[in-house]
């Protein structure tokens, strides 16, 4: 079983809080421009590995790509994929190829990110990112790159406790 998502990653700078001496202002050069690349991440629920692809854009047929080569790595016979439900994991044309490969979707309830433990790696992969200049796509997809392969494509990331945090939540509201 595999968790399945994706991020869009800009070059617009984002900035978080910095550690800095006492009556020393930060200064951060950044950068506003709106171009970027989208991340799509599997991750392997029970070896915690990460399979990760970088597309210029995110329609049927660049997910699809994403499905055939992470068939490819993982290897033969059926795979679940648990995802959100995002028009480019619902289109006709991404189901039949599938199902075809032999690819099985399970989707999450809509609006519950809180259930995808990709979502912890995005936003270790946010702060990686938060406050660096980058002038080119090149120069992003280098850094998202480098953030997975410096970790050796695996987290320690626990998907049955998001799923556990996310019943705790609910049984409080």
């Amino acid at each position: 079983m595999l968790f399945v998502d994706e991020t869009r990653k800009l070059l617009t700078t984002r900035l978080r809080r910095v550690l800095a001496p006492k009556g020393v202002r930060p200064y951060v050069r950044v950068n506003v421009k709106g171009k970027g690349v989208y991340v799509l991440v599997a991750l392997n629920a029970r070896t915690r590995r990460v399979y990760v692809s970088l597309a210029e854009r995110l329609d049927s047929r660049s997910f699809m790509g994403f499905l055939y080569r992470l068939k490819r790595l993982v290897g033969r016979g059926r795979i679940y994929l648990v995802l959100d439900n995002h028009s480019a994991h619902r289109a006709r044309y991404v189901l039949r190829q599938a199902r075809r490969k032999g690819i099985h979707m399970v989707y999450m309830p809509k609006y519950s990110p809180e259930l995808n433990p990709v979502e912890v790696l995005f936003s270790k992969l946010s702060e990686h990112l938060a406050n660096r200049l980058f002038l080119s796509v090149e120069e992003l997809m280098l850094a998202v790159e480098g953030f997975f392969r410096a970790r050796g494509y695996r987290f320690e990331v626990d998907p049955l406790a998001c799923i556990e945090t996310a019943i705790k939540l609910q049984s409080h509201e």
